[in-house]
């Protein structure tokens, strides 16, 4: 009997110490369950935030991308406009300049034709003066005066001159036409110098005496810038030619 009794209470005592088990294992289970959802619903969480705060910087990244876009465009929209306003201020100046321009012209050519007519009426008003008045008579205009030719000048074709000491005695302009010869003209114009001739030669003239300024000087003449091969008897001046005589330090080669 208390055999039995014992595995009775044995028994009772394994099937309270599995029901305890189980009961204990199921908690386990259920606590273990719970903490798996608890660890999803809070990785869940997790995730949810990171996407959030990901579309968050995404969303604000694209309002800086805006803003930026937004105030370049106001930047250009502003330089644009005061470039306009700058051309518009440079043409209204310069639009002002010239009214004033053209007001000042326009004061000037006033005065100019103001005086220009104050002047052709005073004209008008002295000629009327000064003219007789007629009745029923024409005027007549008064004959132009004679025109009068500038008088020629005629250049010296007869010169006497001193080439050593640079003197000019003699020039002046003869009528040569042929009919006396070159020894009559000198002596007819250099006569009265104290000249000495002999026999068509110029020994002295001037007080300038041959070979008083050399053994070769003396008196030479040229007839066109040419000094002729033959003595002054046999030289005839014509029209048109041009006598010079010289007193030179070389008569052979000059």
């Amino acid at each position: 009997m208390k055999n039995k009794k014992k595995v009775l209470i044995l028994l009772a005592s394994i099937i309270a110490v599995s029901v305890i088990i189980l009961a204990g294992t199921k908690i386990a289970k259920n606590s273990l369950q719970n903490n798996t959802a608890s660890s999803s619903s809070q990785s869940g969480i997790i995730n949810d935030n990171n996407a959030t705060a990901k579309e968050d910087k995404e969303k604000k990244e694209s309002e800086n991308k805006e803003n930026a876009v937004n105030d370049s465009n106001n930047s250009k929209e502003n330089t644009e406009k005061a470039s306009a306003e700058k051309d518009a201020e440079a043409k209204k100046e310069e639009a002002s300049e010239s009214k004033k321009s053209a007001a000042v012209n326009n004061n000037l050519d006033k005065k100019s034709a103001k005086s220009s007519s104050s002047a052709n009426a005073a004209v008008e008003k002295k000629q009327e003066a000064a003219s007789p008045k007629t009745q029923n008579s024409e005027v007549k205009p008064e004959p132009a005066p004679p025109t009068t030719e500038p008088a020629k000048v005629e250049k010296p074709n007869f010169t006497i001159v001193d080439d050593v000491h640079q003197k000019t005695f003699i020039s002046k302009t003869v009528e040569f036409d042929g009919s006396k010869s070159l020894e009559d003209y000198t002596k007819e114009f250099a006569g009265g110098s104290g000249a000495y001739f002999n026999n068509g030669y110029v020994v002295k003239m001037f007080n300038l005496k041959e070979k008083s300024a050399g053994p070769l000087s003396g008196w030479v003449y040229y007839v066109n810038g040419v000094k002729p091969g033959y003595g002054m008897r046999d030289c005839y001046p014509k029209k048109g030619d041009k006598i010079v005589w010289k007193f030179v330090s070389d008569g052979v080669n000059n």
